[in-house]
């Protein structure tokens, strides 16, 4: 079934680049909290073009190819365009079902686009090799992007609270820590409108283009005679050993 990820495959990693200071801090934010060792097996579920898979990769040193998981066909075949990464197009239900061992599970972005988590979690619990770790990592509902109005409503009603991911891992067996991170920087209004226009967030993809297009007046108003807008990602890292 086409998602609204294969629509943008191909231009994905500009949408999403934000500034590369802002792709330090999440790789940054994603290594600290996997405690990535050279001799570690990575599974990144949801790993889109592999952008991230490949540069966790290369900052950790991993002697192992990583896993890409990503269930859109488009977004996995501008993955398997490099060659260090191992691109496995399926989605979490489908690839929690394999016959597998690995050290490290990342799931970034895209624990709520997951259907049967707790199918999910157990088939993790029996991959995870016996000191294994999962590492989520999502927003707070209220989220602190300049979005219009609807926008925010929007991704407050798809995303759930942390605390419930983390009691249904707790009942899956492991044992559960939730990290913060946060990160401000200003980008450029027309960068930003044009994200919004792309859609670089699935919670934006209901709205027509007179919807955005309104939304983006709404934004510009709220930042008046200024050339950039501030955005502060705040990241919840939910961490889930086996031991």
């Amino acid at each position: 079934m086409k998602n609204h990820f294969d629509d943008i495959a191909e231009d994905y990693n500009d949408i999403w680049a934000f500034t590369p200071g802002y792709q330090e801090f999440m790789r940054n934010a994603i290594l600290e909290a996997l405690v990535l060792q050279p001799n570690d097996q990575l599974v990144d579920v949801g790993g889109g073009t592999g952008s991230y898979t490949y540069l966790i990769s290369q900052q950790a040193g991993l002697l192992n190819k990583p896993y890409c998981v990503e269930p859109s066909a488009p977004m996995a075949a501008v993955a398997a365009q490099n060659r260090q990464l191992k691109v496995c197009c399926e989605d979490a239900n489908q690839f929690a079902l394999r016959d597998i061992r690995y050290d490290k599970l990342l799931l970034k972005e895209v624990v709520h686009h997951i259907k049967d988590r707790p199918a999910v979690w157990q088939g993790v619990f029996k991959q995870l090799n016996d000191v294994g770790r999962m590492l989520i990592v999502t927003r707070p509902r209220k989220l602190n992007f300049p979005f219009f109005d609807a926008a925010k409503q929007a991704f407050y009603h798809n995303q759930a609270d942390a605390n419930i991911w983390a009691d249904e891992l707790s009942l899956a067996g492991f044992n559960v820590d939730i990290q913060y991170a946060t990160y401000e920087f200003e980008l450029d209004k027309p960068v930003w409108f044009n994200m919004l226009r792309n859609r670089f967030m699935s919670d934006l993809a209901p709205f027509s283009d007179a919807d955005i297009e309104a939304g983006i007046l709404q934004v510009d108003r709220q930042y008046p005679k200024r050339s950039t807008v501030p955005v502060v990602e705040q990241l919840v890292l939910i961490v889930a050993d086996k031991k």
